[in-house]
Protein backbone atom coordinates (compact mmCIF):
# COMPACT_ATOMS: atom_id res chain seq x y z
CA UNK A 1 0.00 0.00 0.00
CA UNK A 2 2.66 2.05 0.41
CA UNK A 3 3.92 2.26 -3.11
CA UNK A 4 0.24 3.29 -3.67
CA UNK A 5 0.65 6.09 -1.47
CA UNK A 6 3.61 7.41 -3.84
CA UNK A 7 2.32 6.34 -7.09
CA UNK A 8 -1.04 9.17 -6.28
CA UNK A 9 1.56 11.81 -4.19
CA UNK A 10 1.20 14.99 -6.78
CA UNK A 11 -1.15 13.71 -9.18
CA UNK A 12 -5.18 15.51 -8.73
CA UNK A 13 -8.21 13.42 -8.66
CA UNK A 14 -9.16 14.27 -12.34
CA UNK A 15 -5.76 12.04 -13.04
CA UNK A 16 -6.74 9.41 -10.45
CA UNK A 17 -10.18 8.59 -11.12
CA UNK A 18 -11.31 10.38 -14.50
CA UNK A 19 -12.32 13.92 -14.83
CA UNK A 20 -15.99 14.56 -13.11
CA UNK A 21 -18.61 14.03 -15.50
CA UNK A 22 -16.01 11.96 -17.89
CA UNK A 23 -17.11 8.88 -19.40
CA UNK A 24 -15.82 5.95 -17.47
CA UNK A 25 -15.56 2.53 -18.04
CA UNK A 26 -17.74 0.05 -16.19
CA UNK A 27 -16.67 -2.34 -13.29
CA UNK A 28 -16.07 -6.24 -13.26
CA UNK A 29 -18.96 -6.12 -10.64
CA UNK A 30 -21.05 -3.77 -12.83
CA UNK A 31 -21.14 -6.28 -15.40
CA UNK A 32 -21.80 -9.35 -13.08
CA UNK A 33 -24.48 -8.04 -11.61
CA UNK A 34 -26.42 -7.42 -14.51
CA UNK A 35 -25.84 -10.50 -15.79
CA UNK A 36 -27.11 -12.03 -12.80
CA UNK A 37 -29.97 -10.30 -12.76
CA UNK A 38 -30.88 -11.35 -16.63
CA UNK A 39 -30.60 -15.04 -15.36
CA UNK A 40 -34.02 -16.74 -15.99
CA UNK A 41 -33.40 -19.77 -13.64
CA UNK A 42 -32.65 -16.92 -10.52
CA UNK A 43 -35.93 -15.93 -11.28
CA UNK A 44 -37.89 -19.55 -11.71
CA UNK A 45 -36.45 -20.74 -8.13
CA UNK A 46 -37.26 -17.21 -6.64
CA UNK A 47 -33.75 -16.59 -6.08
CA UNK A 48 -34.39 -13.22 -6.94
CA UNK A 49 -37.69 -11.34 -6.27
CA UNK A 50 -39.58 -7.74 -7.42
CA UNK A 51 -40.60 -6.46 -4.34
CA UNK A 52 -42.52 -2.96 -3.83
CA UNK A 53 -41.58 -0.50 -1.51
CA UNK A 54 -43.67 2.38 -0.25
CA UNK A 55 -40.13 4.56 0.07
CA UNK A 56 -37.95 3.69 -2.73
CA UNK A 57 -40.77 1.93 -5.62
CA UNK A 58 -39.75 -0.96 -6.78
CA UNK A 59 -37.08 -2.82 -5.84
CA UNK A 60 -35.19 -6.08 -6.81
CA UNK A 61 -34.07 -8.16 -4.10
CA UNK A 62 -32.52 -11.74 -2.99
CA UNK A 63 -34.98 -14.40 -2.36
CA UNK A 64 -35.35 -17.17 0.32
CA UNK A 65 -32.17 -18.87 -0.90
CA UNK A 66 -32.87 -22.02 0.80
CA UNK A 67 -35.44 -24.08 -0.09
CA UNK A 68 -37.02 -26.45 2.28
CA UNK A 69 -40.68 -28.48 2.41
CA UNK A 70 -41.75 -28.63 5.19
CA UNK A 71 -40.78 -24.79 6.27
CA UNK A 72 -40.73 -22.74 2.92
CA UNK A 73 -38.64 -19.38 3.51
CA UNK A 74 -41.00 -16.12 3.15
CA UNK A 75 -39.80 -12.93 1.80
CA UNK A 76 -42.10 -10.01 2.88
CA UNK A 77 -42.09 -6.28 2.53
CA UNK A 78 -39.18 -3.86 4.11
CA UNK A 79 -40.61 -2.36 6.85
CA UNK A 80 -40.58 1.50 6.46
CA UNK A 81 -38.58 3.80 9.03
CA UNK A 82 -40.57 3.79 12.14
CA UNK A 83 -42.88 1.43 11.48
CA UNK A 84 -42.78 -0.93 14.49
CA UNK A 85 -41.74 1.50 16.91
CA UNK A 86 -45.00 1.65 19.05
CA UNK A 87 -45.11 -1.96 18.96
CA UNK A 88 -41.46 -2.44 20.18
CA UNK A 89 -41.72 0.07 23.14
CA UNK A 90 -44.66 -1.29 24.20
CA UNK A 91 -43.86 -4.79 23.83
CA UNK A 92 -40.51 -4.98 25.16
CA UNK A 93 -40.35 -2.11 27.38
CA UNK A 94 -43.50 -2.10 28.47
CA UNK A 95 -44.29 1.68 27.63
CA UNK A 96 -47.79 3.14 27.67
CA UNK A 97 -49.78 5.37 25.41
CA UNK A 98 -48.97 8.41 27.39
CA UNK A 99 -45.25 7.54 27.36
CA UNK A 100 -45.36 7.39 23.60
CA UNK A 101 -47.18 10.10 22.91
CA UNK A 102 -44.83 12.39 25.09
CA UNK A 103 -41.51 10.69 23.35
CA UNK A 104 -43.39 11.78 20.42
CA UNK A 105 -44.03 15.23 21.08
CA UNK A 106 -40.12 15.87 22.28
CA UNK A 107 -39.10 13.99 19.22
CA UNK A 108 -37.08 11.46 21.05
CA UNK A 109 -39.20 9.11 18.55
CA UNK A 110 -41.04 9.72 15.36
Amino acid sequence: MAGLGKARLGHGAAAIGGAPGAARRETAAERQARRIGRDPRLWEREMLVKMEDPVAGEMYLPGATIKMSKTPGRIGPVPTPGQHTDEVLSRLLGYGRTTLDELRRTKVIA
